[in-house]
């Protein structure tokens, strides 16, 4: 009566989440000396293992909405890039503005908050720190109705000061999740071309 209840793992295939989690409470598995997990004559194979956990590991709840799990990983990141931008006095944000404008030289606003997928108002916003810094020149198109956006001199030296720090968190990013993982990861991301 007190012992460990005997349980249909395969039924477990075919579980997620809670179910399974109840499927498997009052089972207890020892792991001293050879003694048999449920004490059955047909113990759990490695086929049926893996489909428990596969299935015990599936999203559900909050971790199925595909914003948040961005978002966290933004958020992640955004931290892992700024601690090693600091030196400079650059967040990641700024150092992919620098970026964008080091590539692509003269942008008009609009182009810049497009390749940023960022509203033109917030780039404005951005731009207002890097411009009193003197690293970004802000000037009227030739049409005088647009603004064009251009790095400084020192806007440049700042970018190549930048560099080697944004070499190492990438460096870091790769040690934590694997560099073949890393690139993998980054270019699904960019196949997807969302916003353009």
């Amino acid at each position: 009566m007190g012992g460990p209840r005997a349980i249909n793992w395969n039924s477990i295939n075919f579980a997620c989440g809670r179910d399974a989690a109840a499927a498997v409470e009052n089972v207890s598995v020892k792991l001293e000396g050879s003694r048999q997990c449920c004490r059955r004559a047909n113990p759990l194979d490695t086929v049926q293992l893996h489909s428990y956990i596969d299935c015990m590991g599936t999203p559900s709840g909050p971790r199925l909405c595909y914003a948040l799990a961005a978002r966290k990983s933004a958020r992640y990141l955004s931290r892992l890039y700024g601690s090693h931008l600091a030196p400079a006095g650059l967040s990641v944000s700024q150092f992919s503005i620098l970026g964008l404008l080091g590539v692509h030289g003269r942008l008009k606003i609009t182009e810049l908050a497009d390749m940023l997928i960022m509203e033109r108002t917030s780039l404005v916003r951005a731009l207002k720190p890097l411009q009193a810094a003197g690293w970004v020149v802000a000037e009227r198109s030739d049409n005088g109705r647009a603004f064009d956006v251009t790095l400084s001199p020192s806007g440049l030296e700042k970018f190549a000061e930048a560099k080697p720090l944004w070499a190492a968190a990438q460096a870091a990013f790769e040690g934590e999740v694997g560099r073949d993982r890393a690139i993998r990861l980054r270019d699904e991301i960019l196949e997807l071309n969302l916003g353009g």
